[in-house]
């Protein structure tokens, strides 16, 4: 099997690092029958590559299990349409109460006998066919896996969890903790490396991610309700006798005054570790330093720039070379929102979570807005032209890349807002497995002005778009469970979002994969519900939560369908629902995709040529099955 460090460079980078060497030949007819082809080179520099248990980590990770994916509760779209709604209606009666009468709550996690679940006996014959496209897993020297973390590190951009966990495997197999954390702009990281390296930060607000860190697993910094009931909980439970240490270490290293500086700024957060008696007294000695000590934040200049008249253009631009790339990215976006007169305002939070709202008048933009985001924007090309001058771009035309802001606003490794241009007959379908000592239900959901989609509201048979049924049950050896959607041409002029609601209450994330296919009319004919060599989109995510948002399916006047990358949530709720929330996060959304800073645009302004074709004059391919977490931040 894989070791953490190589797992980690696969994540990163989807290739193997250079671990041994063996003489042995890939299966790749094995690997293909699941979307992955191994080169010669990669596996004669990985050992790991011998078991099975490390495919089946590609597997799961970057490709596909065909039987496992057609595990619905019927397994065609067809017999769907075909069965009456009483045989569906005593279908999934059957199949609740036989999940039901085993634990009595559908919402519990509790395992149940899956041997006597009901699913119905319906038709499977899985395609033949070759995959349209592999994954091709290959080797990655240590030089260049360095330089790219480097690179990421200091790149200013925002890095999500699962990003900043594998760089700080990597940097821990090759040597890299020596570098001197005071320079290394990402706050969440140098929390990860102060851990590591068993080192106390001289800044009070570091000091507290290290706690958290250390205490819920997250570096956020972030005053939810949340957070201080579980950090009180584990204070209860006496799990917190070892912060009396680090409180210690912090005031013999740096004195009282960073502490009382920050006290009331982050007072709930500070209170919730009140315990043991030596965190007691340093924190009431805190608060009392706390009014003498404490400081205001100003306000920056580009933060007043929506709704301060007196900002010039000159003072921006100087402003502009104090911040990162992805800063300058936001604010553009964020003009060029407001030049678009929207009826809804999107917010996305720091923690994944979002909230939409009806705007009660468009907001301003003024002459003096337009000259500002001209400027925003000539810089941004100005940044970028160093790097990608004179280079040939291939984007394909069913592919519009949002400018990226930050790598927790992607999906897989796209940024959020892009766009998949799709064909006029769509699946789209999310599959799971029970967690190992846990029952999982997940449910998707399609949400519009014009449908509403899921299992609760199964018993209105649409012909636009058909619902594979509802699965409450994933055992493992049974293959796990699918729930997908077969969205038709007739779907026209409709914007839907896609819902994913974990019913059970789960105590830890829930892995799924999220695949979006283009099918034709006759695919209603076929006796499986998903075609995997012909999905164009294979994402694996996970859910923590009640409710995660997977993006949004536009349909144009003709039924032809775009699929724009987002994850969010926008409640807990473990249904979805259509109600004023939605409709905003519509409204909101339809405006934003459009008016976003597009990748393509930007490589034009800055002189390089982008492509819809492949050729040997291609200086890089941006298909969407050869971006990587870092392929963006390399990029720019």
């Amino acid at each position: 099997m894989f070791t953490a460090y190589e797992k980690a460079v696969l994540t990163l980078f989807r290739a193997v690092p250079r671990t041994g060497k063996i003489s042995a030949q890939p299966d790749n007819e094995k690997d293909a029958a699941h979307g992955i082809y191994i080169t010669d080179e990669a596996m004669a520099a990985c050992p790991s590559l011998q078991d099975i248990d490390s495919h089946k980590f590609l597997w799961e990770k970057f490709g596909y299990d065909m039987w496992a994916m057609n595990q619905g509760f019927y397994k065609n779209f067809h017999e769907v349409q075909e069965a009456s709604s009483k045989q569906w209606l005593i279908h999934q009666i059957l199949h609740y109460m036989s999940v039901y009468l085993q634990n009595g709550d559908m919402t519990t996690a509790e395992k149940v006998d899956s041997n006597l679940v009901f699913i119905p006996q319906t038709e499977l014959n899985l395609p033949d066919g070759e995959p349209i496209k592999l994954t091709v897993i290959d080797v990655i020297e240590d030089k260049e896996i360095k330089n790219r973390v480097r690179k990421a590190i200091m790149s200013g951009m925002a890095l999500s969890q699962e990003t900043l966990d594998c760089v700080v495997v990597i940097m821990r197999e090759l040597d890299m903790l020596s570098l001197d954390l005071a320079t290394i702009p990402n706050k969440e990281l140098r929390v990860r490396l102060y851990d590591q390296l068993d080192q106390i930060p001289a800044i009070a607000q570091e000091f507290l991610r290290l706690l958290l860190f250390k205490t819920t697993g997250n570096s956020l910094l972030i005053k939810s309700q949340s957070v201080i009931r579980h950090i009180r909980l584990l204070r209860e439970y006496k799990k917190l006798d070892w912060t009396a240490d680090l409180f210690q270490q912090f005031v013999n290293q740096n004195g009282i005054e960073p502490l009382a500086a920050e006290f009331l700024r982050y007072k709930k957060l500070w209170l919730a570790f009140k315990g043991d008696a030596t965190v007691s007294r340093i924190i009431n000695k805190a608060r009392k330093y706390s009014e003498r000590c404490k400081y205001v934040k100003n306000i920056g200049l580009l933060e007043r720039i929506t709704w301060d008249d007196s900002v010039k253009t000159d003072e921006v631009i100087a402003e502009l070379s104090k911040v990162s790339f992805y800063k300058k990215v936001v604010l553009a976006n964020c003009l060029l929102y407001r030049q678009n007169n929207p009826k809804s305002a999107l917010y996305l939070i720091r923690n994944g979570t979002a909230f939409a709202r009806e705007l009660t008048a468009p907001p301003q933009f003024t002459a003096k807005h337009k000259e500002i985001l001209e400027a925003v924007i000539a810089n941004i090309v100005e940044d970028v032209k160093m790097k990608v001058g004179g280079k040939v771009f291939y984007i394909p035309d069913t592919v519009e890349y949002a400018m990226p802001t930050s790598e927790k606003h992607f999906v897989g490794g796209v940024p959020f807002y892009s766009a998949l241009n799709l064909d006029k007959d769509v699946v789209i379908g999310i599959h799971w497995e029970n967690l190992s000592s846990e029952r999982v239900d997940l449910d998707l959901h399609y949400v519009s002005g014009k449908y509403y989609v899921g299992w609760n509201t199964q018993q209105n048979r649409l012909e636009e778009v058909i619902f594979s049924g509802d699965m409450t049950d994933a055992p493992k050896d049974k293959g796990g469970a699918t729930e997908a959607f077969f969205i038709r041409e007739k779907v026209q002029e409709d914007w839907a979002a896609v819902y994913l609601n974990c019913y059970t209450y789960n105590h830890q994330p829930v892995p799924y994969k999220f695949v979006v296919g283009n099918v034709g009319p006759e695919y209603i004919n076929h006796d499986y519900l998903i075609n995997c060599h012909k999905m164009v989109l294979n994402i694996n995510n996970s859910i923590d939560r009640g409710e995660d948002f997977l993006g949004f399916l536009a349909a144009d006047e003709i039924g032809t369908k775009t699929f724009y990358f987002m994850n969010a949530s926008f409640g807990d709720s473990i249904v979805a629902c259509d109600d004023e929330k939605g409709k905003n996060a519509i409204k909101a959304m339809t405006t934003q995709v459009t008016t976003v800073l597009k990748l393509r645009d930007v490589l034009n302004m800055a002189g390089a040529t982008v492509v819809n074709e492949l050729s040997d004059a291609v200086d890089v391919d941006l298909s969407l099955d050869k971006v990587t977490k870092d392929t963006f931040i390399n990029l720019l």
